[in-house]
């Protein structure tokens, strides 16, 4: 997560599936979670980009490699 106090926005890069951690930083440092980005999909890896936008309403800039289900 990547935070700017001028503005009190937080992009996230690669969320992990579980939010709430990010969740608790962003809440701690007065941010705002509005983004999350991943350049590519991982084999090995489960996103939580999707809980984000379930739960925060985030934008998705998400990789278009995949399954149309994910390309945003």
């Amino acid at each position: 997560m990547l935070g700017c106090q001028k503005s009190g926005k937080a992009p996230v890069l690669y969320p992990d599936r579980n939010i709430a951690p990010c969740r608790q930083v962003a809440q701690k440092e007065s941010l705002h979670n509005v983004k999350a980005a991943e350049t590519h999909i991982h084999a090995d890896f489960i996103s939580g980009s999707r809980e984000l936008a379930d739960h925060l309403a985030v934008l998705l800039h998400l990789s278009n490699a995949g399954p149309a289900d994910w390309r945003c």
